[in-house]
């Protein structure tokens, strides 16, 4: 990191080689905060959240999809 109230003198190689230094520690860390979990670390809650998600789109997708399938006046 660069103190900008110092009086340092320093090199545009150098400023540059720190800031694309910097800018690759934080794309990694972004990459890292994307990666799935596997379900045995994950608490109840989120399981919970990920299966009602599952269920609605689930659930959607079969009621778009059963007007093509049945007839209407089938029951």
């Amino acid at each position: 990191t660069l103190k900008p109230r110092t009086k340092t003198t320093l090199s545009g190689s150098l400023v540059f080689g720190l800031q694309l230094e910097s800018v690759q520690k934080a794309r990694e860390s972004k990459r890292r905060g994307n990666l799935i979990k596997s379900a045995n670390n994950c608490i109840l809650s989120t399981l919970k959240k990920h299966a009602k998600k599952i269920a609605t789109k689930t659930q959607s997708s079969f009621s778009s999809d059963i007007k093509g399938i049945y007839h209407q006046s089938d029951e």
